[in-house]
């Protein structure tokens, strides 16, 4: 094995195991934060279509 591989995925050449995991964990902040996002932008058209005062109050703040 050459030395500029050592510790990668012989297969891929991708880095494996320790070398990735925070690139992982950022990767999947990112993704939940921008789901939730969604998600409450979602519930904010819905409540504001239903005429829900108290409903998007919630949203605003956070508690959905």
């Amino acid at each position: 094995m050459s030395r500029k591989n050592r510790g990668k995925d012989q297969d891929t050449h991708k880095s494996s195991g320790r070398h990735s995991v925070g690139k992982r964990i950022r990767a999947n902040l990112a993704r939940n934060k921008a789901e939730e996002e969604d998600r409450r932008k979602k519930a904010l058209r819905e409540a504001k279509k239903k005429g829900d005062t108290a409903g998007i109050r919630a949203i605003k703040r956070g508690y959905y």
